[in-house]
């Protein structure tokens, strides 16, 4: 399956070669993700990154994705890049890009989040199926410490941003520690698509973040007063345009 897997997607990517990208509309996309939002919103985050203003910011972007269109957008470098200006003295930079479940050609990952998730409770204690099927597992038979470094990303961030996930069951790994994150000093953007909704009935959206926030909420292992408290601090992107225009076919 992986190797099939692979190969479609490889034969996906290759059809960047037809695109070009606005490496400039990417970079303000990341650094200031705030922009695409509703007025109240907006303001809000504006608020709370006011907090460090005047400091540098760090930007690390964890991709599930096996590809590496990231890495052809901003063109090929790996990490230390400066993206934007916040102030006059500080800036923002992209620190690194690294890929959780590894790439088409090394380290790829397929699986579920843990031995709970496979119904055959004899392959459980068989190290030779876990290291296959259970994605930290197989993250650590191959050694590449992607897991820690993750880890220890999300326990230090004041702000995370998830953008293109279905925050899956076989990742809650993830989702489980965010949520123990937001108990700090951390907020939460989760950027999604969903039913076009009119402008003419824009209550309806607030209704259809709720139901996502509440979504995330249960995929972690968050008391339900601890989720009172920090559902302040999740902010739901639904159809915001995020990225949009980042990608434009050449005319060639």
């Amino acid at each position: 399956m992986g190797e099939k897997l692979s190969k479609h997607l490889y034969l996906e990517e290759q059809k960047l070669e037809n695109y070009e990208s606005d490496q400039r509309k990417f970079f303000n996309y990341l650094s200031f993700p705030e922009s695409v939002f509703l007025p109240a919103d907006k303001e809000r985050l504006i608020v709370l990154n006011s907090k460090w203003r005047g400091h540098h910011w760090n930007l690390d972007i964890y991709t599930f994705n096996y590809t590496t269109v990231i890495e052809k957008i901003i063109g090929g470098k790996d990490k230390n890049i400066l993206l934007a200006n916040h102030t006059s003295t500080a800036t923002v930079r992209l620190g690194e890009v690294k890929h959780i479940h590894g790439l088409l050609d090394n380290d790829m990952v397929i699986g579920v989040n843990d031995k709970s998730q496979i119904s055959n409770e004899k392959f459980h204690h068989n190290r030779d199926i876990l290291e296959s099927i259970v994605k930290s597992e197989c993250n650590r038979a191959n050694r590449n410490n992607i897991d820690s470094h993750f880890t220890n990303k999300i326990n230090s961030a004041n702000l995370i941003c998830v953008f293109g996930s279905s925050i899956g069951d076989t990742d809650n790994k993830w989702w489980e520690l965010i949520g123990e994150r937001l108990k700090s000093d951390c907020h939460l953007i989760i950027f999604s698509r969903g039913a076009e909704i009119s402008p003419r009935i824009r209550h309806m959206q607030a209704r259809a973040e709720r139901t996502l926030r509440n979504f995330f909420l249960s995929k972690t292992k968050l008391a339900e007063e601890e989720m009172e408290v920090v559902e302040e601090k999740i902010f739901i992107g639904l159809n915001t345009g995020m990225f949009d225009g980042i990608l434009k076919k050449n005319e060639k």
